[in-house]
């Protein structure tokens, strides 16, 4: 999750912020699919729920609660609305 993040906001930043939203979409809303209520170490778009815990050829290798994965709630702001701070703590955007 953590280079998709950086995917999503390159394409933002070039005005794609359509397909970046839907990449955000598609990868993170999968996990919700599968069951999700953190963000995963890894995912797959194409996994089933059954397939999630699943890592490294191993059965329970997968951190289900990683901050890699909570790309999104950083950069929300960013790629729906276009601000981004300027400053610390938002003070200029």
């Amino acid at each position: 999750p953590y280079m998709k993040i950086l995917e999503c906001l390159a394409l933002s930043r070039v005005g794609e912020r359509v397909s970046a939203l839907e990449r955000l979409e598609r990868y993170w809303y999968g996990m919700i699919r599968c069951g999700a209520t953190t963000f995963y170490e890894a995912f797959n778009e194409n996994e089933s729920p059954d397939d999630v815990l699943g890592f490294y050829g191993r059965p329970f290798a997968r951190s289900l609660c990683h901050a890699w994965g909570a790309g999104p709630s950083s950069c929300l702001t960013e790629i729906c609305f276009g601000l981004r701070p300027l400053s610390e703590g938002w003070t200029v955007w």
